[in-house]
């Protein structure tokens, strides 16, 4: 395999100083300062993460091509579908719950959370299993045999628990030096393997697997003290299960209306090369991710704060201020990307793909209504209502399954993305309909 350009190397370098330092055109170091504590945490751990997978990204293109980056691509669409699971089920309960948790104690809800998590490791490898053994479903030319996958999927899935543990319990510090040793340490050795020349995807996966084994490393200590009791098991298995059990609904239905499954359509129906392409345009906008990703980090438990300390009103003025802020920020780093997007292609790929301006835009317009949307889900989980946005998601996920493959068929994929962005603002339009009615209806039953 061929070493990277030394050039590119440089940029490489610069991005990484800047990423890790939350460093970004246009940004300040005061204004950073100026946020509460947990909060600037939060970005700068996303910053980190974020930035770690963009620049893996662009080293994985660089070093082994559209095509073979678009079967991994491919590949981490499954991995992280049963991450989907895992933050249904355990991490968005705990983020949104553990603050109401009463006299259970942190070492007793770190317990519980391992039972959920072994409980779950066991279905995503059987999930695997079964996916393998069953014909047409598991190609055996994929570069990964079903075990690693399974193993790769447990292992992603205890290090984003570690993480966000650390954020519940308010130890944000915890978490970044967490995700320096998982995404920063897998990082360091792609990049020195891509620019070596011995970079191989059947490496990737070893490093992809040994650096969250890493990371999880910094949760330790916390182990050394976790006590696992009957009946904070039952209790907290009660409650995540009240709230988890909607967002596990939603999030299969949902995920058929994200980009993971445009992706699986466009490599079915036009090819792993074009996921390549598709994939490569939009790893600009993954620099959103600093804002949507962090926001999980911290907006379900101080909605609800909020909730608990000031009410409905209180809530809701919340999460207009923060939805308001995100959605505007997101827009305006679009029309940044859009702006520049030929001579960012240029610099770190050598070359551009045609139509990513229009690829850009749409999956930016994607991104930020989807920023709206998790403020709004946010809001929901804290007053444990998430009913109502159930049928938004399967009337989403069922446009997408019936009309993108036929969409993709037809105009390419400008057909599947204008699908899924059709489907999102739908949702987006009726979540924050049934957000603010939920939150005035429960403001009226406060003040009476």
């Amino acid at each position: 395999m061929a070493s990277l350009d030394p050039n590119f190397s440089v940029f490489v370098a610069l991005m990484g100083v800047s990423r890790l330092g939350g460093w970004s055109p246009g940004s300040s170091g005061i204004l950073v300062l100026t946020l509460p504590r947990r909060v600037r945490w939060s970005f700068v751990d996303q910053v980190l993460v974020s930035g770690a997978s963009f620049l893996t990204g662009v080293i994985l293109i660089r070093a082994l091509g559209l095509e073979v980056f678009g079967v991994y691509a491919l590949i981490l669409v499954g991995v992280q579908f049963l991450m989907g699971v895992q933050e249904a089920l355990i991490l968005n309960p705990m983020m949104s719950l553990y603050d109401q948790r009463g006299e259970i104690s942190a070492s007793r809800y770190l317990g519980v959370m391992i039972v959920h998590q072994l409980a779950l490791s066991v279905l995503a490898v059987l999930v695997i299993a079964i996916a393998a053994l069953v014909p047409g479903v598991w190609d055996p030319a994929w570069p990964i045999t079903p075990g690693l996958a399974a193993l790769l999927a447990v292992c992603m899935q205890v290090q984003d628990l570690a993480r966000r543990y650390f954020f519940v319990t308010e130890r944000p510090a915890r978490a970044f030096a967490c995700d320096v040793v998982a995404h920063g340490g897998r990082l360091a050795v792609i990049a020195w393997l891509g620019f070596s020349g011995g970079l191989t995807i059947d490496l990737v996966w070893g490093i992809v697997i040994g650096s969250a084994v890493l990371g999880c490393l910094v949760l330790v200590p916390d182990l050394r003290h976790v006590r696992f009791d009957r009946g904070a098991l039952e209790t907290l298995t009660l409650r995540h299960r009240h709230v988890g059990g909607w967002m596990l609904a939603t999030m299969l239905v949902a995920w058929f209306s994200e980009s993971g499954f445009v992706l699986m359509v466009i490599g079915a129906t036009l090819g792993a090369a074009e996921v390549g392409a598709v994939r490569a345009v939009q790893n600009l906008v993954l620099v959103l991710n600093l804002v949507i990703q962090s926001m999980e980090n911290f907006v379900p438990s101080t909605a609800s704060q909020r909730l608990v300390a000031g009410g409905p009103v209180a809530l809701q003025r919340y999460l207009v201020r923060i939805g308001a802020a995100g959605t505007m920020g997101t827009l305006a780093v679009v029309a940044g990307l859009v702006v520049l997007a030929a001579p960012i292609m240029d610099l770190l790929y050598g070359y551009s793909v045609p139509g990513q301006v229009m690829i850009l835009v749409m999956f930016g317009l994607f991104l930020a209504m989807g920023f709206l949307n998790g403020v709004v889900y946010a809001g929901l989980r804290a007053v444990s209502h998430l009913q109502s946005v159930f049928l938004v998601h399967i009337v989403a996920g069922l446009a997408c399954v019936l009309f993108m493959a036929p969409a993709a068929q037809l105009h390419g994929v400008f057909g599947a993305l204008g699908v899924m962005l059709a489907a999102r603002a739908v949702m987006t339009g009726r979540m924050v309909w049934i957000g603010l009615e939920r939150l005035q209806a429960l403001a009226r039953e406060a003040g009476r």
